[in-house]
């Protein structure tokens, strides 16, 4: 079918797309993207300028953060009628391009996209302690479905395989704290104001890591900690690969799980120190039974609190390209 310009992305439609863009995650809350018009696709740029060189040495994060936000756009397109596609690494001689959107046929939107998109600015990384109330099984199942969406696994761990992961977040962690410019990176993306409009705000922790906390989060600072939740529910995502292109596949399919555990009602906050030591993502691994492990998460039920700020949609843009 052949796409009308006029019909598809107009400037107001891709402002409208970019601004879905930036309500994906990332590493620290860094916002590692900026946006371009491409005719009538969304290409999706790694802003080199909000790398985290010593936490994140080979881009791994960045290109999670890329794929979440190319997830997000694609969902926009859909609510204008469009499927759209993701097209990752589309002109090898430009390597700050990593994933290129551009809508694919016509169509209405289904019931389930649009409710992933009315979840965007609802979802949130939630690092306060959850209630310690089970989350079914129907909705960790609708979970897993959402990651083989997007051609990844979702492994749910069970209790077992929970205290060895935990047991692997801390041995990555205390080895993350050794590495050098690591603390200092940590400092320089934390903010103390409530209307920062990236890094993380010390008013959504819930106080500096305890010695004895069977979960280890990373290190923020902040006032005393608090007690969280005593059986957390862990799930590992994993790719059949581990290029670059299954960790831009692996950001699609993160975002769509978080989308889908908002739209449940559940919460939900990202343990990315174990991948981020290779040690210790090769044990995650195998303790989700193979695979290239992209990311720890754990899902609960708590109370939310209001979505961070993102920065300004003229501040991530850069100029349009012509076909």
């Amino acid at each position: 079918m052949t796409v009308s310009r006029v019909a598809v992305l107009d400037a107001d439609r891709f402002t409208g797309l970019v601004a879905l863009g930036t309500r994906a995650p990332s590493l620290q809350n860094t916002q590692p993207w900026r946006f371009r018009r491409h005719g009538d696709a969304v290409d999706v740029l790694a802003d080199l300028d909000r790398a985290l060189p010593a936490t994140d040495p080979s881009g791994w994060g960045l290109r999670i953060a890329l794929g979440a936000a190319a997830y997000n756009v694609r969902l926009g397109y859909a609510l204008l009628g469009w499927r759209a596609e993701a097209e990752s690494f589309p002109e090898p001689d430009e390597d700050h391009l990593l994933v290129r959107v551009r809508p694919a046929n016509e169509r209405p939107p289904t019931p389930g996209e649009r409710e992933l998109a009315a979840a965007i600015p609802r979802r949130h990384t939630n690092r306060r302690p959850y209630l310690d109330t089970a989350v079914p099984t129907s909705a960790l199942t609708a979970l897993t479905r959402a990651a083989e969406d997007e051609a990844g696994r979702l492994t749910v761990l069970d209790p077992r395989a929970v205290g060895e992961a935990m047991a692997l977040v801390r041995e990555a962690d205390e080895e993350l704290d050794r590495r050098a410019g690591y603390a200092a990176e940590q400092r320089a993306w934390t903010r103390g104001g409530t209307s920062s409009e990236d890094g993380v705000r010390e008013d959504r922790l819930a106080g500096r890591p305890h010695p004895d906390e069977r979960l280890r989060r990373r290190d923020f600072g902040g006032g005393p900690a608090r007690r969280y939740e005593s059986d957390p529910c862990l799930a590992v995502l994993t790719t059949t690969g581990d290029s670059r292109y299954d960790e831009v596949r692996a950001g699609q399919a993160l975002q769509h799980v978080l989308l889908r555990a908002t739209a449940s009602g559940l919460t939900a906050s990202l343990y990315s120190q174990p991948i981020e030591v290779p040690s210790t993502r090769g044990r995650l691994g195998t303790l989700c039974g193979g695979g290239t492990p992209q990311m720890l998460l754990r899902v609960g039920y708590g109370l939310a609190h209001s979505p961070t700020a993102r920065r300004p949609v003229p501040e991530v843009l850069v100029p349009d390209r012509d076909d």
